[in-house]
């Protein structure tokens, strides 16, 4: 299965990109493959609270920005956020359902090798290490190069902190949460052999959708 969201098709250059003082957001993109196997169980929980989608929406549709364009043929988004609910539902609704995951699967946080988060801010990440009483070396950050990269974080933040790995096996834990509102929760257990490291690539697609 593969993710990644293109957040800045609209800009001309990455220097358009940088020299925006709205910049919150980055491109990565992610592809996981599973192989059927004899191998220790993938364990899931996903969660969906349709009640909480107006403390994160775009009433326009990001598919329509191109629709009202702004100065500079800029693409004027209605995107709207309410920080502090989004705050609190990571912080609280996010970090009761990995402690409800470690004790339905009787597993130990503390002797995971890692809790990899979605990386929607650095705060977010810190309150909810402490209220797991993680100790932050095993939370890996990945927001400060390359943002949020909103589906993506996840994935390109394990190929971020573990490719290259000497370990032979890496017990993981990881959780995701926002717009929705949703969340999950995943543990898994995966060999640093067949995590890739991160590419970057600054190329421009000419063929986006404004002419």
């Amino acid at each position: 299965m593969a993710c990644g969201d293109a957040v800045w098709p609209f800009y001309v250059s990455r220097e358009a990109v940088l020299a925006d003082d709205t910049f919150v957001h980055g491109e990565g993109g992610a592809a996981v493959l599973l192989e059927k196997k004899n191998a220790t169980p993938l364990c899931l929980a996903l969660y969906t609270d349709g009640s909480g989608f107006h403390y994160l929406f775009d009433p326009k549709g990001a598919r329509n920005a191109w629709r009202e364009l702004g100065e500079a043929g800029i693409p004027v988004y209605g995107g709207q956020m309410d920080g502090v609910e989004i705050t609190t539902f990571s912080t609280t609704t996010a970090v009761d359902a990995i402690k409800e995951f470690t004790s339905h699967y009787d597993l130990e946080l503390a002797a995971c090798d890692g809790l990899v988060l979605h990386q929607a801010n650095l705060q977010i990440i810190k309150t909810m290490a402490k209220r797991l009483n993680m100790d932050p070396a095993k939370v890996p950050v990945s927001l400060d190069r390359y943002a949020n990269t909103s589906s993506a974080s996840v994935p390109l933040t394990i190929a971020d902190a573990y490719a290259g790995c000497e370990k032979e096996q890496l017990f993981i834990l990881a959780a995701g949460f926002g717009i929705g509102l949703s969340w999950g929760v995943a543990s898994l257990t995966i060999s640093p052999l067949v995590i890739e490291p991160i590419f970057i690539y600054d190329g421009v697609f000419k063929e986006g959708f404004i002419q």
